[in-house]
């Protein structure tokens, strides 16, 4: 198996899913294995739904469009975050947390035209989880990111905490990511996009795809994902970028934090 052969197409999740929801024995199978913990936590109970795993929930087009997504095949959508991981440098996902890139369309030659917005300040991260670091201005960076999700226009958007059930089953992610993966089994489509090429291919040929292998070894099918991105453009910088409107409703944010800080810096 090839990592471009776990995915499912949309509309094949779409109508999976509930099937698969509906199958009492196959639910009480993937429960038994995933355990309790992380399910008591899930805002939806009493349906399947959409679902993302990020280090901070925060509103790059990436969320908008996986909001979308689920709009389509009509299931709620719902993004566990790991706010206790840990920063590092070498981590693209990580680091475009921290530098914001507003989206302003494409430029003469067709590029991404873009402009960059620091959030925090680079020498005093390292070794720092998500949930210690604090912005340029002197509010939590996490709490910044939730703010900015609240004023978005993802308003229907549910969010719930990983860090907890990360750290109880290993904190490494080849130790959980099969039980990860199980809860795409039958209670929920999962969007991702798992690169083979780059930084991410060992990450995706020796933790997701033994694990994926795994879950549809021990229950005879597999777990639906959904390529997020499209692949002729998964690694694009747009899919990290911020809507423009955000822009000025981060500004005033900011200004109402620390009417000190010149917003200049950028």
């Amino acid at each position: 198996m090839t990592v471009d052969n776990t995915y499912s197409t949309l509309e094949e999740a779409k109508i999976e899913i509930w099937k698969r929801f509906n199958d009492q024995s196959l639910r009480k199978e993937i429960e038994i294995f995933l355990g309790s913990s992380l399910l008591a936590q899930l805002p939806y109970q009493n349906t399947p739904f959409a679902w993302r795993a990020v280090h901070v929930v925060s509103p790059d087009i990436s969320l908008h469009y996986f909001v979308k997504l689920a709009e389509e095949i009509q299931l709620p959508a719902m993004v566990g975050e790991y706010t206790a991981d840990q920063f590092c440098f070498n981590n693209k996902d990580k680091m475009f947390l921290t530098k914001w890139y507003f989206y302003e369309g494409k430029g003469k030659h067709g590029g991404n035209k873009v402009s960059c917005f620091p959030l925090v300040n680079f020498n005093f991260l390292k070794g720092k989880s998500f949930n210690e670091i604090k912005t340029l201005w002197g509010e939590s960076f996490v709490e910044f990111n939730h703010q900015a999700l609240m004023k978005s226009k993802l308003n229907n958007l549910k969010t719930f905490s990983l860090s907890t059930w990360f750290n109880q089953n290993g904190k490494i992610a080849s130790k959980y990511y099969a039980q990860f993966l199980s809860l795409s089994v039958c209670h929920a489509v999962l969007f991702e996009n798992y690169l083979t090429c780059g930084d991410y291919s060992s990450f995706s040929n020796s933790v997701y795809l033994p694990a994926f292998e795994k879950v549809q070894s021990l229950f005879g099918i597999k777990p639906l994902v959904v390529r997020l991105a499209p692949q002729e453009s998964e690694e694009d910088l747009y899919w990290y970028c911020y809507p423009d409107y955000l822009k000025p409703i981060v500004y005033e944010h900011i200004a109402r934090q620390n009417p000190d800080f010149s917003i200049k810096r950028r």
